[in-house]
Formats: structure tokens, sequence, C-alpha cells
């Protein structure tokens, strides 16, 4: 297979890098100063913190790759803020999603499933034009999350918690099922993605904190969309690194997607831009994320309260040959895990975990009974080192029916169809070179173990939405 080159993020000058690292403080201060400040003399501003907890706040920065943020290798520091918050976190380094776009992947972390069994797996139109009620289960659960399922909201909710969910993403539209048990959801309807802006979401749930009236403990969930496409933040974030890149993109849909289809043949140059206006978008969001930062240490949050910084999925830009999010490699899979909350100690976790073993890992960290259909694996043992990692982890792209199986010593076999690729991400981490060919047994043997996986998931699936 022939080798592709590895374009992010290291594909920038020396020069480049030094111009990236050196936005304009100036400018900045005063875009910050527009989005409002903490009055620390505000009554309301009093701590609350001693009225209720644990809680938990997730915060889901929406294709998010890891290797996007200094945190996990990158050569810019494009959130210096979660930079900052992490130094008092658990980091998980190996975090994978259970899928490479938005749907499916939400649907996985609610439900502590993956996608065969959970079934949100498609991108058909007619949610669009009928109501769910108008539909089979089977129909539904094609598309939608099945009713049948419990979600994280739902989970916090029988033990009496507040539950509030925020999102900038359509996915998360009462169309698609993922708002269950939320009491108080807010969608921001953005057609096209456009105008996206984590502001919006950091009011948001920043106004929610203050209605909150400390009686019992709460779920927070923020959707932030603005590292999808287009890739067009506010300035001065816009600009920030894309100084002296020769190429005249936006970072608009339609550019991207002329790429995705072949209808454009992008420069390297064209790719360096997409990549700097992504991480404009990056950086934009950690402005924002510090807000609710600084709510939460207003508030006295921070001792009695779990925040859950995740990423759903990643972005390609064209390692594979393409753009977006379409296959199950690992710069589509592998996203940031940060975890920070009572009792635990920064820590950096190495091995291996996935999204559906954040619902078992907070039930622990929180002491509740976990759900026996879980498929994740409580994690909390990682953050202290008590107990073993997963040993494999599954992800699927059931549009271009593709799945994967990376294992904790880091060889993952790819399913294309059918058409088995198998990579060491230890010598090969961009995965440029399949050595199925010269591994049938290891191929065999990991393929047995996928399909065993996804067995499994169809037979819950059949116990819970299909009975």
């Amino acid at each position: 297979m022939q080798k592709l080159p590895n374009l992010f993020p290291r594909g920038a000058t020396s020069t480049h890098r030094k111009l990236m690292k050196t936005p304009n403080l100036s400018i900045l201060a005063l875009a910050l100063a527009s989005v409002g400040c903490i009055n620390r003399d505000d009554p309301k501003d009093s701590t609350i913190s001693d009225m209720a907890g644990p809680n938990v706040i997730m915060v889901l920065a929406d294709t998010l790759r890891a290797d996007a943020l200094e945190l996990y290798g990158a050569d810019i520091d494009t959130a210096p803020n979660l930079n900052a918050w992490a130094q008092d976190a658990v980091v998980f380094t190996h975090a994978e999603s259970n899928a490479p776009w938005t749907a499916p992947s939400i649907a996985s972390l609610f439900t502590g499933v993956l996608p065969q069994a959970h079934g949100c797996v498609l991108l058909d139109d007619h949610i669009e034009e009928d109501p769910p009620d108008a539909l089979s289960i089977e129909e539904y659960a094609a598309d939608s999350l099945s009713p049948e399922w419990v979600t994280l909201a739902e989970y916090f909710g029988e033990k009496g918690f507040d539950t509030a969910g925020i999102s900038k993403s359509d996915i998360l539209s009462d169309m698609r099922g993922l708002q269950q048990g939320f009491e108080y959801f807010k969608w921001f309807d953005v057609p096209d993605y456009s105008n996206e802006s984590a502001m919006d979401v950091s009011n948001e749930g920043i106004d929610w904190l203050d209605s909150w009236d400390g009686s019992q403990q709460f779920f927070l969930y923020l959707h932030y969309m603005d590292a999808h496409t287009p890739y067009q933040a506010p300035e001065p974030w816009n600009s920030y690194y894309t100084e002296g890149i020769d190429s005249d993109l936006t970072g608009s849909d339609a550019e991207v997607n002329s790429f995705i289809f072949g209808e454009t043949e992008p420069t390297e140059a064209d790719v360096q831009k997409l990549q700097a206006l992504y991480w404009g978008e990056i950086s934009y969001w950690d402005s924002q994320f510090q807000r609710v930062l600084n709510k939460i240490d207003e508030m006295g949050l921070d001792e009695n309260t779990y925040v859950v910084f995740l990423g759903d999925h990643g972005e390609q830009f064209n390692e594979h040959g393409s753009f977006s999010h379409w296959t199950v490699y690992q710069e589509e899979l592998h996203v940031p895990l940060v975890i920070s909350g009572p009792g635990l100690a920064p820590r950096t976790v190495t091995d291996l975990v996935q999204t559906i073993d954040i619902a078992p890992t907070l039930a622990a960290l929180m002491d509740l009974e976990p759900y026996t259909y879980w498929q994740g694996n409580d994690q909390s043992g990682t953050m202290t080192g008590d107990i073993a990692p997963d040993d494999y982890v599954v992800s699927e792209h059931n549009i271009m029916i593709q799945a994967s199986l990376l294992a904790a010593d880091m060889m993952k076999l790819v399913d294309m169809d059918g058409t088995h690729l198998l990579y060491d991400l230890n010598s090969d981490p961009d995965e440029t070179t399949s050595i199925a060919a010269e591994n049938s047994d290891l191929v065999q043997s990991l393929s047995d173990i996928l399909e065993t996986k996804l067995q499994e998931s169809r037979d819950i699936r059949e116990q819970i939405v299909d009975q």
C-alpha cells in the first residue's frame, strides 16, 4: 500500500509554527471583554457548593481530534485554557470513539452500548419528514435512538438529578431521540451549521447554572459545534494560524465538500489552510470553555462536581485521501478525554479506553448501580492504577460499512466491507501501510473477536428493542 503524507499538524515550517504560537493578545483581550466577565460583587455569584453534590458537567467538543491539542502532542497550543485545567485532572491519552460521526457516537455515549446495539446509525431523510410516533420501532431505531434505551440523562434523572442539555448540533434535535431524559433541553437551530458560536452554548449553560437552586444534584450536558465545518471562527481567532499560508480557502462547507466528492484537487497549502482555520475554531471554543470553568469556580462547584471533557469524533485532513469524518482511521477515532472531580488526583492514563466506558465509570465514581446491559467498562480504577483497561475497542461507520477493532497492544484491524487491513499503531501510528497479508492468522483472530463483539451488540439490541 502506498504511503500517504502526514500533513497534520507537523507539516508547518518552523517559521509558521512561530507565527502560530504568537496570537495578538491585545486583540484577544478586547474580544474576551465583549463576551462578558464575572462580577464577583454580585450576590448571585455567592457559592452554593455545600447544597448538593456530586454533580456532573459533561462538555463535548464536536469534531475535535485529539492530536489537534498540545495536550495530545500537537506542536501548537490551540487550547491553553483546556491545557491549564487538565493539569489538575485525569487525562486519558488513548481514548477512542465508538463511531466517527456524531449520531452513533453520542448514542453510544448516552446509552453505554455499541452502535450495532443502539441502532442510531443512518442518515435517512425520512426522520425530517415524519414524527417518530408515525414510525415503527424498527424504522425509528434505524435512524434515531429508540425510546427503549435509557440515556445518561434518564439514568441520572431516575437518581433524582436535575438534568439539562444544551446543543448546537442538529443531530441532537428532537427528531433523533437523543434528548430523552433531559428535563431542560436547548437546541440552537443553526441551518447548515452556519453561524456556529460557542458563546451561545456557554451563555445558556451559565444561565442554567444560575437558575439551579442547589437542592438536588445535577447533570449538565454542553455540546459545542465549533470545530465542525465550516471552519470559520469569529475574529481574531479565525486569523490566528493562517499567516503565511498561500491559499484563498475560507473554510466553507462548499470548499470541503468539493474535495470530498473529487470536484477539486486540494494543494498542500489548501490542506494547511483548512487545518489552520480548524485550529482557530478550537482556540475560539477554548475561550468559551474557560467561561464555564470560571462559573464552576465562582459557584464553588469544583470540589463536588465531576467535569468530563471529550470529543465525539475527529476529523480527516487528507491523511487517507479525503476530508471530514467518513472512515474508521485514527484521525477520526482518537479523541480527547479528560475528567476532573472529587477524589481524583492529577494523572495520565495511557491505557486504552472508549466512549462507552464513560457511563459505567461515572456510575462507579458516584457509587451508583450500573445498568446490566452497558457494554463499556468501569474505568475508575485506571485513574488510580488499580485495574486493567479495555482489551479491545470496537468502532463502526455503518453508512460506509466499515468497522475496526483496536487491541490493547495497539494492533488495529480495519474491516472495509469485508476487506481486511491491519496496522501496528506502535510503528505506524498514521496507518499508512497495511500488514494484513503477512499476518493472516492475526487478521483472522481479530476478525473473529470483532464479529463476536458485534454479535453481542445485536443480541443486546434484540433483548432491549426487538423483543
